[in-house]
C-alpha cells in the first residue's frame, strides 16, 4: 500500500481557442492542397523532396496549431493545474496568495496562448473575456508570479481555491434584484378607479 494520498480533482473546466482551432483547420487544408500537388511531381528527385518537405511542414504546423486550441484548469485537493496543449503548469494550492476575477483583453497580451503580458503577468489565453488573476507566492523569487487565465466561473473557481479573492456580484443576481424592487414597487402602488 503506498503512503501517498491520492490527489482528488475537486474542479476541471476546458476553454478552445476558436481562433487557433479554425486557423489550423486552415493550415490542414492549404498542406493538402500542397501535397496533391506535389505528387504530381513524385518522379523527380526535387518533386521527392518538395514533398516531405511539405509533409514535414504541414505536420509539425498541424500539431502546434491543435496543441494551442485547448485550455484545461484543473483544481485538485493539493494543486492547481493549467494545460494549454502539450504545456503544463502545477502550482502546489499553498503558493496561491490571492484570486481576481478579471476581464481579459487581448491587447495585453498581443494575442492567444501563453504570453507575458504588458502588464508582467503571465497569460494562458485562448480568447478575451472572463478570467481569473491569481497570485502565486515563489520562494526563490522576491515578486510574486501573476497568473491570468480564462474561466467561464472565475468567481466559483476563486472561491474553490479557497483563498483571499474579490467578491464580484454575479450579472444573474444583480438582475434578479432590479426584478423584485421592480415587482414590489408596482404592487405597492395604489389602484385608481376606472373614470366612466
Amino acid at each position: 500500500m503506498s503512503s501517498r494520498t491520492a490527489d482528488v480533482v475537486v474542479y476541471r473546466e476546458t476553454s478552445i481557442s476558436k481562433v487557433a482551432f479554425f486557423t489550423t483547420l486552415l493550415i490542414a487544408l492549404v498542406a493538402i492542397i500542397a501535397l496533391v500537388i506535389a505528387l504530381d511531381n513524385l518522379d523527380t528527385t526535387a518533386g521527392q523532396a518538395y514533398f516531405w518537405i511539405i509533409a514535414g511542414s504541414a505536420s509539425v504546423a498541424f500539431f502546434l496549431g491543435l496543441c494551442m486550441t485547448q485550455l484545461t484548469v484543473t483544481v485538485t485537493q493539493q494543486r492547481l493545474i493549467l494545460t494549454f496543449g502539450i504545456f503544463r503548469k502545477v502550482i502546489p494550492r499553498q503558493a496561491l496568495e490571492f484570486a481576481e476575477p478579471t476581464q481579459i483583453q487581448m491587447s495585453i497580451y498581443w494575442g492567444q496562448g501563453i504570453r507575458k503580458g504588458r502588464d508582467r503577468s503571465w497569460g494562458w489565453i485562448t480568447s478575451a473575456g472572463k478570467g481569473l488573476r491569481v497570485t502565486v507566492h515563489r520562494e526563490d523569487e522576491k515578486k510574486p508570479l501573476v497568473l491570468v487565465f480564462n474561466s467561464r466561473h472565475p468567481l466559483r473557481l476563486a472561491n474553490i481555491l479557497d483563498i483571499p479573492h474579490i467578491e464580484e456580484e454575479e450579472p444573474e443576481a444583480a438582475e434578479e434584484v432590479v426584478e423584485d424592487f421592480v415587482n414590489e414597487e408596482s404592487a405597492t402602488e395604489p389602484t385608481q378607479p376606472d373614470a366612466v
